[in-house]
């Protein structure tokens, strides 16, 4: 899955509100799914190797507005994960990292990697 597919996934499947963007994005609104791709990366799963996306997924809330906080990104953490198990096209999903590490003003962002065969 290309980081444009991904991309209409996860707006087709998530709740309405929850933005999806590329990176970097023309506008942003929270609470919001970014998908940053990286350099292609080498992929070998029992077989040859593969040529693999490798995307980096930063969900995004804000602290001023409580109703897209801390419990908020959990959930969202959930939604995305679960959705990437049931992704199409052999999807690799490797876990987001500790909820609050970044923490950029009044956004929290969350940040996990994901790459796809």
């Amino acid at each position: 899955m290309v980081p444009e597919d991904l991309a209409a996934y996860l707006d087709t499947n998530l709740p309405d509100g929850i933005n999806v963007y590329g990176y970097p994005p023309d506008v942003f609104a929270v609470p919001a799914v970014v998908i940053d791709p990286v350099d292609q990366v080498p992929y070998t799963a029992g077989g040859p190797a593969n040529v693999a996306w490798g995307l980096e997924i930063k969900l995004v809330v804000t602290r001023s507005q409580p109703q897209y906080g801390l419990p908020f990104l959990y959930a969202l953490r959930k939604q995305v994960t679960d959705l990437f198990q049931d992704a199409p096209d052999s999807t690799r999903w490797a876990e987001f990292g500790e909820i609050g590490t970044i923490q950029v003003g009044d956004a929290d962002y969350l940040q996990g990697t994901l790459t796809t065969v």
